[in-house]
């Protein structure tokens, strides 16, 4: 009897295993997504995954029999993940890989006693813009029996608001409220006025970027109206979204 066991690879790894017969990677993913397109199937449908990106920092299962330590991963494909388990209560997402490192560093999950914050947590990071995989980590994540508070971390510019609504986009459906619980405009500038606080000027992208967010309905109205105060005030900083 022959058996086969099903193996994933990602379009890089497809790609490196014949480079003159795809030519450039371009190639290897128009046919991955016309492949899906015609057969109406998702990428891990034929064996196709994304190369891991993310990092998730915690207690958290993805598979039986995996130990529920605290320890840092990379995220895999939402096909190779069977099911998410963990005894955090909440979970901070955070968009900077460096700040992500830094509250690494500073051992951030055992702080929360000190602040009056018992229950056990999760760091995430996506490095940036999402991936694939941790988007679909955390919508799964959302849905489980002790679904997690999420918190996102990220810079107060049109990019860091973008990539807010990428995250919102992926847990379209789960019910989400999104409640702005950093530093208002007139916090800010008093910051700036009495302690010198750096504030970045909006570069003419960023506007034509910040204009093209507050059109978009889909932008959660905590946002939106405090977003639009910054962008008439030309300043960014960092936001934090619940």
């Amino acid at each position: 009897m022959i058996t086969q066991r099903y193996v994933y690879r990602s379009r890089s790894d497809m790609f490196y295993r014949d480079p003159a017969l795809f030519g450039s990677q371009r190639t290897v993913d128009t046919m991955v997504a016309r492949a899906c397109l015609t057969l109406g199937l998702p990428r891990s449908a034929l064996g196709v995954c994304a190369t891991p990106n993310g990092l998730v920092y915690g207690c958290v299962q993805f598979a039986p029999g995996e130990p529920n330590t605290l320890v840092e991963r990379l995220i895999p494909d939402a096909s190779q993940i069977v099911h998410v388990r963990s005894r955090a209560a909440w979970v901070l997402v955070v968009e900077k890989h460096a700040v992500y490192q830094t509250l690494r560093s500073l051992d951030f999950l055992a702080l929360g006693p000190a602040y009056g914050v018992a229950a056990p947590g999760a760091l995430v990071t996506g490095k940036g813009y999402p991936d694939q995989a941790t988007r679909a980590l955390l919508a799964r994540w959302a849905q489980t029996q002790r679904a997690p508070h999420l918190f996102f971390l990220l810079d107060g510019d049109p990019h860091g608001v973008d990539i807010l609504r990428t995250y919102l986009t992926a847990l379209e459906g789960i019910e989400v409220q999104a409640h702005w619980v950093g530093l208002r405009v007139q916090q800010w500038l008093a910051l700036r006025t009495r302690h010198g606080v750096p504030c970045l000027a909006l570069t003419r992208a960023d506007r034509v970027k910040a204009r093209h967010l507050l059109r978009d309905a889909t932008l959660p109205a905590a946002l939106r109206a405090v977003y639009g105060a910054r962008r008439r005030r030309r300043c960014a900083g960092a936001i934090c979204v619940c």
